[in-house]
């Protein structure tokens, strides 16, 4: 999320590309002392460059996003620090990710709101469980989150057509709207 381009997202298609990831790296400075920078790598993986459809639902709220980049004058980075560059992971759960829960929190309805320890990796395995409670193909879930093998994942499975991403998408809409809805 964090190495995610605009140039990444293609909003016609509804589709985002997956391209690079942000890591923490060494860098001396002018008086040679190490310090940690971070710059962009490609993912760890072949398969984690990678093609996503987008629900609808995650379309509208890039596009609104977009808008108040483009106000900032933030024009590279989709998530970016207040200067524009790379943000750093460990600043973002600190300073926005607790804010976030707690705003998330307001809205769910009871015994549905999320743990105060939910940490932001966790919405990962919750795309991914959601996906397949919905009724995904695993093999469609594996492609989402890039892994090499279907091992990594879940047990062997067959091949999958490339609709079934698009109608995950459709899918992942009806599962969220029926989530905010607590029913």
């Amino acid at each position: 999320m964090f190495g995610l381009k605009w140039s990444d997202v293609n909003f016609k298609n509804g589709t985002l590309s997956i391209q690079r990831t942000v890591v923490n790296g060494p860098s001396d400075d002018t008086n040679g002392e190490k310090h940690s920078r971070l710059t962009t790598n490609a993912p760890k993986t072949k398969r984690g460059k990678r093609l996503i459809d987008l629900p609808v639902t995650a379309k509208q709220a890039l596009r609104e996003h977009q808008k108040r980049m483009l106000a900032e004058g933030h024009l590279q980075w989709v998530f970016c620090d207040s200067n524009g560059g790379l943000l750093r992971r460990s600043n973002f759960v600190r300073r926005e990710w607790r804010a976030l829960l707690e705003k998330v929190n307001e809205v769910l309805p009871e015994g549905r709101k999320l743990p105060i320890r939910f940490r932001f990796h966790d919405l990962r395995h919750t795309a991914a469980s959601l996906r397949l409670a919905q009724g995904d193909h695993p093999k469609v879930v594996q492609e989402l989150l890039g892994h090499a093998r279907i091992s990594i994942t879940f047990d062997p499975y067959s091949h999958v057509m490339p609709s079934l991403q698009s109608e995950s998408a459709e899918k992942m809409d009806r599962t969220l709207a029926k989530m905010v809805r607590g029913s």
